[in-house]
């Protein structure tokens, strides 16, 4: 798949402005006049099809995609990597997917991606949008929120209204975990902030934030797209942990989504059924607890880890009698067919009764009238189309270099055994499957730097080349699991002759300390070579330059907010 850097730019809304404001939850009488005058004019069908997310291949509306969703008239769609080619197709096909809503019910589709950042972003950017961890170990929520504005301007820009983002799962950023650096960390108070700031971000451009997994899906090495996870905490533990974000998410008084996980809680709900069907976990714990106002969707039901409840059919019915609003069938045609009889047939049977679809129908309404309100008073405006794709990428770009730096500068001053360790640096050997950061590095180091190119089935000799350099510094560059793997296997004398720079999840390093530094910067940035080298050429000099930690960022909001605070109860 082509990155989104190389297309030709094809904009099909006006841009946002940069001040532009946050779009609140209609609760008018109007709005809810016209949600009530809507709703009395659906059928049966058009109301189980708004119930539902789908996936499909493909690149552009095609006669037998159209004809599906004719007839099932589903409430969204979510786009996958398999449907991008470039920035002129997915805008026409977001394009041609509204007009098949707007047809049937004069009302958006919801146009769902997973733009996280990091690695899970769909629309590919080079380098990409900081990850949540990324973002989280900068501590910096300005920053952050910039971060979702740009991702929500981008999505907006190529026709999507919803992300699913931002994580709020806690993880811990040093062990491996199915979560990994999708997580602004396992602080689940500087989670909320960071949640709040990128979602407040997305939203400002009129992208609807989806938080997700609830109620936890962080620390578990299970990935529930082959098994189901089980966690062991009562509600208790939750409630003084992982439920803190999603309880701050859930006060936000503007279109909202949270996602929830398939992950099974038999000390809080003893059936042993995942999040997707427990009725305790989202009405009784979620909508009634945490009074939680807006949408709740599915991830994919298609997936293993929602496989014990029943066929993709049951799976559907059981989710909407749990408390979901919107149920996400994302990969087979067929089971997507299944899904909308199987609904359909549950509220002519009265197993779902009418006032229960209809409650989630008002919910769905509601957000769509925003969403309609928002780009009716975008297109209007008399703003020029002073901001393009191109423009929004390079300040996306921009912005990711900022957190790469604030990173690497943390991971400096929490290293400072790479400044007076006593190797007399005579010569740099970088060891790196990427050429591309040697060649950064060398720019400022000049004559003494050499590479070792690696790869995972080829054994480099680190130890046998670090022996015959005894006055050399080694530099080694992760770029995956592959080199992560090589780097754990060395051996304890050549670990300590290493300073790491790391792009991956720290957790894939094992005992970092035993090298001679580890810096991660949580992202593929092959700058990081020159302010390596620019580091160990004038310490002293980077050392003083360097940003005052942007913690204080975290603390003055903790402190702006601790007053609106309040424990579960």
């Amino acid at each position: 798949m082509r990155t989104i850097t190389s297309l030709v730019l094809f904009i099909l809304t006006p841009n946002h402005p940069s001040n532009a404001q946050i779009v609140p939850l209609p609760k008018d009488q109007e709005t809810e006049t016209e949600a009530q005058d809507r709703l009395a004019s659906m059928t049966i069908r058009d109301k189980v099809g708004q119930l539902f997310v789908f996936g499909f291949r493909g690149t552009d509306m095609d006669t037998a995609l159209q004809k599906r969703f004719d007839r099932l008239r589903p409430g969204g769609v979510i786009i996958f990597g398999r449907n991008i080619k470039s920035a002129t197709q997915i805008s026409m096909l977001n394009r041609d997917l509204q007009k098949i809503s707007q047809k049937h019910l004069d009302l958006p589709l919801f146009i769902m991606v997973d733009q996280e950042g990091g690695k899970v972003a769909r629309i590919k950017i080079n380098p990409s949008a900081p990850s949540a961890l990324a973002l989280g170990m900068s501590q910096n929520t300005k920053l952050t929120r910039e971060v979702g504005e740009l991702t929500g301007r981008l999505l907006s820009l190529l026709g999507f209204n919803m992300n699913l983002a931002p994580v709020l799962d806690l993880s811990n950023p040093f062990k491996k975990s199915f979560i990994s650096n999708r997580s602004f960390g396992e602080n689940p108070d500087k989670i909320k902030f960071m949640g709040e700031a990128f979602s407040t971000g997305l939203m400002s451009s009129g992208v609807i934030p989806t938080a997700k997994h609830f109620p936890g899906h962080g620390n578990i090495v299970s990935d529930s797209h082959k098994l189901l996870p089980v966690k062991y905490d009562t509600l208790e533990e939750l409630e003084r942990s992982s439920l803190i974000p999603f309880k701050w998410f859930g006060n936000f008084q503007y279109p909202s989504a949270i996602m929830v996980a398939h992950v099974a809680f038999p000390k809080i709900d003893p059936s042993g059924l995942p999040a997707t069907f427990s009725r305790i976990l989202l009405h009784d714990l979620l909508r009634t607890k945490l009074k939680y106002p807006g949408l709740i969707i599915t991830d994919d039901v298609e997936m293993v880890g929602a496989g014990i409840g029943g066929n993709v059919g049951e799976r559907a019915v059981r989710a909407l009698e749990a408390g979901c609003d919107l149920v996400m069938v994302a990969w087979t045609a067929a089971q997507q067919e299944a899904a909308f009889e199987a609904v359909f047939q549950a509220v002519e049977s009265g197993r779902l009764s009418v006032s229960q679809i209809d409650e989630k129908m008002r919910r769905i309404l509601s957000f769509k009238i925003a969403v309609k309100s928002y780009l009716a008073k975008v297109r209007s405006s008399e703003l020029p189309l002073s901001e393009t794709l191109a423009s929004v990428i390079f300040d996306i770009k921009k912005i990711s270099e900022e957190i790469a730096r604030e990173n690497f500068n943390e991971g400096l001053r929490s290293s400072p055994q790479l400044i007076g360790s006593g190797v007399e640096i005579q010569k740099a050997i970088i060891f790196t499957a990427d050429a591309k950061f040697f060649y950064k590095f060398r720019e400022t180091w000049g004559r003494g730097a050499s590479i070792k190119l690696m790869s995972p089935d080829q054994d480099p000799k680190i130890s046998e080349i670090l022996k015959n350099h005894p006055h050399a510094l080694g530099i080694f560059y992760v770029t995956g699991i592959g080199s992560a793997r090589i780097l754990n296997n060395l051996d304890s004398p050549t670990k300590a002759r290493l300073v790491v720079i790391n792009t991956t999840h720290p957790g894939n390093i094992s005992n970092g300390e035993d090298y001679q530094g580890v810096i991660n910067i949580n992202a593929a940035n092959f700058n990081v070579g020159t302010w390596l080298a620019e580091s160990l050429k004038n310490p002293v000099a980077n050392i003083e330059t360097q940003r005052e930690p942007s913690t204080k960022d975290l603390e003055s909001r903790q402190n702006q907010l601790k007053s609106n605070s309040t424990p579960i109860n």
